[in-house]
């Protein structure tokens, strides 16, 4: 019936009422309210012992054995009142005997409770130890004034008795410390419900002790008294603490996450105001024990605020390295460059001395976090600093910005100290940095503004320093570029070809142009190749090759690619299906749009949608996709099994091997028009034959971009080149144009061999 909690507590509740009844019932009957007073705690005592002899049964770690002990102690309290109740039954006298159970089960509760501090994995601070010093101080000048000192003068006590006297404030206070040690604890605690019983159930024990021996000494103990019931309690209370040890659980509770967080600042502060109060009341003022305990006790209080005071003081300090600093490297953060900058603003109002911020990041970092882990590139920033900070001039600040950029600002600086820095920046990233068991070879790209000539406040000087960096990022990394006006100019228009791109398709200011590739034997038209033109209504045309890398940069060329090749293959499909020629048409794929994870399902679904027979595209890849053979084989086989054909564009400007060759599902090679410029040079013919000759041996096809003269076609015939594309031919002309190319070859099987046949 007692072990549910609901029961356990309606017993808890009735038997204290029935307890404080009896003895106001029998309140003139002294022995009946020492006869309740021994047997209502024998009642309780066996209870309280199966729930804590329960909780040590169905614990499985070592907490058990604190239930353990517990339990063994509140048996024997059971049996000090059960001899208690045997005595006046049998109408003897106390003996010495019983003390002694008394203070068995108080050993055990003190065992107990040191075996489950014992158990609590933390370390508790320093102030943690003076509170405890100064609560165990007032407990103990208490102890000493209103017990000890009264039992000391009783000569007629044996030496025994004396002993075991003095013996109850000792564990009393052993108690006290071990409860307040708990008590400090209480965050660590897993179990912090059953935890919280025997802390309260502790406490009243105590209490109820030192009321008791109180009593004694001024011979005003009577049994069964009104704060007799205050053990029986504390018991109890200890008791249902059993009775939660099985539950798990992480739910938050107002009461014990006040107490886990304000702990520290009740038992210090309250214990002096009760040290205070007694002193006053004390007689006559006069120096006794309490006026040392006191004076010890203010003593600790004004050390425990010396020490609060110096680590809130070490604590503010972090707070402002870490406001100013960057926590990786050390080095100065954005905040502080701010300052710094405001700062040497206002000295310049005076005597006006030019500023250069240097602003540079580590080229292809990404590559390294991606290769070797974040472990590794976190390490790498962390020797880059090392590095600056020693070879800096007195004149540098090193600022880290976040992520791979870094500033140096240059105090009273020319343009050519802003040079010399930034050459002693490049020389030393000569030197491969040695992290772990890597030699890992990095550069950096170095953008330079100066004040006050390119900027009058930080956040225009630092803007204006990230658009010279990446100018020097454009110009092939790893050298350092100076702001210029023009530059803020190429970056406006950069910002707003971005921005008019994201609208140009629902616009319809994109739109593709074909040029034809022919059979270079026969001079027949045999497929052609879309490409990109962007027709904007107020800034003109604008040329693929600038606002194609924008589209690349921005990730808007996977949005921008599909359109490119749903709209050609439509329009080839709409050309075949009006009786012209069944043409392939070529679309050229960038590496972001090859690398985009949906890629495959996009032609899929280009493929479906225009009904256009995969036999009749063919995308054209640039050789940078081989940077990542594993990945880029699983796509292209996954192309070459939707029926695509597959060629390589721009050929011998990249990234190609033989082996990687071989192992390619590729029809076709392109070669760079670069190539075919310089045809008429004997070194460059060469290049181009054996470029040739390695595609027939791998039984490719073979087309030539790029041919504006008849001998460059003649040669390329000559080294048995299949194809060609160039404005010998046609250049790229737009839908209707190419449509009335289709009309006139159907009608009169016209070949492509001179410049007249150019729309």
């Amino acid at each position: 019936m007692l072990k549910s909690k609901r029961s356990a507590y309606l017993f808890f509740f009735i038997l204290i009422a029935v307890y404080y009844a009896s003895l106001i019932l029998f309140h003139d009957n002294l022995w009946m309210r020492a006869f309740i007073a021994s047997f209502l705690p024998i009642v309780a005592g066996l209870v309280s012992f199966s729930w804590t002899f329960k909780a040590y049964q169905t614990m499985a770690d070592k907490n058990r054995y604190f239930w353990l002990l517990f339990s063994i102690g509140i048996l024997f309290f059971t049996l000090f009142h059960f001899t208690l109740l045997f005595f006046l039954l049998t109408n003897r006298t106390h003996n010495i005997e019983i003390a002694i159970i008394l203070l068995s089960a108080y050993l055990l509760f003190l065992t107990g409770l040191a075996y489950k501090i014992r158990q609590i994995k933390t370390n508790p601070n320093r102030p943690f130890f003076f509170n405890l010093i100064i609560f165990m101080t007032v407990v103990m000048t208490v102890s000493i004034h209103y017990i000890v000192n009264p039992i000391l003068p009783y000569r007629n006590f044996s030496l025994i008795s004396t002993s075991i006297s003095l013996c109850f404030p000792v564990i009393i206070w052993s108690i006290s410390f071990t409860i307040t040690y708990l008590f400090y604890l209480f965050p660590a605690i897993q179990d912090k419900r059953s935890s919280l019983f025997i802390i309260g159930g502790s406490i009243i024990l105590v209490i109820a002790d030192v009321i008791y021996i109180f009593q004694n000494l001024n011979n005003d103990f009577l049994p069964g008294n009104m704060t007799d019931p205050l053990l029986t309690i504390a018991i109890l209370i200890i008791g249902l603490g059993g009775l939660y040890t099985k539950e798990k659980t992480n739910e938050r509770e107002w009461f014990t996450d006040t107490l886990a967080k304000n702990n520290g600042y009740i038992f210090p502060y309250l214990s002096v105001m009760i040290l205070l109060v007694l002193y006053l009341e004390s007689t006559n003022w006069y120096y006794n024990s309490l006026t040392i305990g006191l004076c010890l006790t203010l003593f600790l209080i004004v050390g425990r605020q010396i020490l609060l005071v110096r680590k809130n003081y070490l604590l503010i300090a972090e707070y402002h390295h870490l406001a100013y600093h960057d926590p990786l490297t050390g080095l100065y953060n954005r905040a502080k460059l701010t300052e710094d900058f405001t700062q040497l603003q206002e000295k310049m109002d005076s005597s006006p001395n030019p500023i250069a911020l240097l602003l540079f990041d580590l080229d292809r970092f990404k590559n390294i976090n991606d290769s070797f882990g974040h472990y590794i590139g976190d390490s790498l920033l962390e020797e880059v600093a090392k590095r600056l900070k020693s070879s800096a001039k007195e004149n540098a600040r090193i600022y880290r910005m976040g992520g791979d950029e870094f500033i140096f600002l240059l105090v009273n600086a020319t343009k050519d100290d802003s040079i010399t820095t930034a050459k002693q920046i490049l020389a030393e990233f000569s030197r491969p940095f040695k992290i772990a068991d890597y030699d890992i070879t990095i550069t950096p790209s170095i953008g330079i503004s100066m004040y006050p000539e390119n900027a009058a406040n930080p956040v225009s000087l630092l803007k204006n320093a990230d658009a010279a960096m990446y100018l020097a990022k454009e110009k092939g990394k790893n050298n350092y570029q100076f702001y210029c006006s023009q530059l803020n100019e190429t970056m406006n228009r950069k910002m707003l070809l971005e921005t008019e791109l994201r609208n140009a398709i629902e616009k319809n200011q994109l739109q593709l142009y074909y040029q034809p590739k022919i059979d270079l034997k026969t001079r027949k038209l045999v497929g052609m190749e879309a490409l990109l033109r962007w027709q904007h209504p107020t800034l003109g045309v604008i040329a693929p090759s600038e606002f194609i890398p924008i589209a690349e940069e921005s990730r808007q060329i996977i949005s921008i690619g599909e359109w490119v090749l749903l709209t050609a293959c439509k329009q080839n499909k709409l050309w075949q299906n009006s009786g012209l020629p069944h043409l392939s048409v070529s679309v050229n794929v960038s590496v972001r749009q090859f690398q985009d994870s949906d890629f495959l399902l996009t032609v899929k679904r280009v493929i479906a949608e225009s009904g256009l027979d995969p036999q009749y595209l063919e995308l054209e890849i640039t050789e940078s996709i081989m940077q990542n053979m594993n990945e880029s084989l699983l796509i292209l086989t996954g192309l070459r099994k939707l029926g695509v054909k597959l060629s390589i564009d721009d050929f011998g400007t990249g990234y190609s091997s033989l082996h990687v060759l071989k192992e390619l599902p590729i029809d076709t090679l392109k070669i760079d028009k670069s190539f075919i410029d310089n045809i008429s040079d004997p070194k460059n013919q060469s290049m181009v034959k054996t470029i040739i000759d390695l595609g027939l041996n791998f039984n490719l096809n073979i087309v030539a971009e790029g041919i504006e003269h008849e001998h460059q076609a003649q040669v390329l015939s000559s080294f048995n080149c299949n194809y060609g594309q160039g404005y010998l031919f046609s250049k790229p002309i737009p839908t209707e144009q190419f449509n009335h190319l289709l009309i006139q070859i159907k009608i009169g099987g016209s070949t492509l061999g001179c410049k007249s046949t150019n729309f």
